[in-house]
């Protein structure tokens, strides 16, 4: 029964997608590409919504099912590594000191450079 329901649902879309999977290298290590990942699991959220389960839509694609969670996971870590750091602008102002300014527009003004290098590791 889990295959004739499966079947019925098979689109253009997800036979674009096996057919993607299908040239992969197969094995321990497969490597999915990010753009593919992220077409593959917009499409089981899809299908989800519509009342189709997970396994469903691994076995359409032909792939195991613990691979979405498993790029889940990914992308949850991916989102909280902290934001690497951006570029300031360092200079000094007529009235002496260091200026930093942000992209994001804060400005800090009159600093020695012992002052701006503790501003600077603490924005770490």
């Amino acid at each position: 029964m889990l295959r004739s329901r499966v079947t019925m649902r098979i689109t253009d879309e997800v036979k674009q997608l096996r057919a993607a999977v299908g040239v992969l290298t197969r094995g321990r290590g497969r490597k999915y590409p990010a753009e593919l990942r992220g077409r593959i699991l917009a499409w089981v959220d899809g299908e989800v919504a519509r009342g189709t389960s997970e396994t469903e839509c691994a076995e359409a694609l032909g792939m195991p099912m613990h691979r979405f969670e498993v790029w889940r996971d990914r992308e949850r870590e991916l989102e909280q590594v902290p934001a690497e750091f951006v570029p300031i602008e360092v200079s000094a102002p007529l009235s002496g000191g260091l200026v930093l300014s942000t992209p994001s527009g804060y400005r800090i003004e009159g600093l020695t450079v012992a002052q701006a290098i503790a501003v600077l590791k603490a924005l770490r």
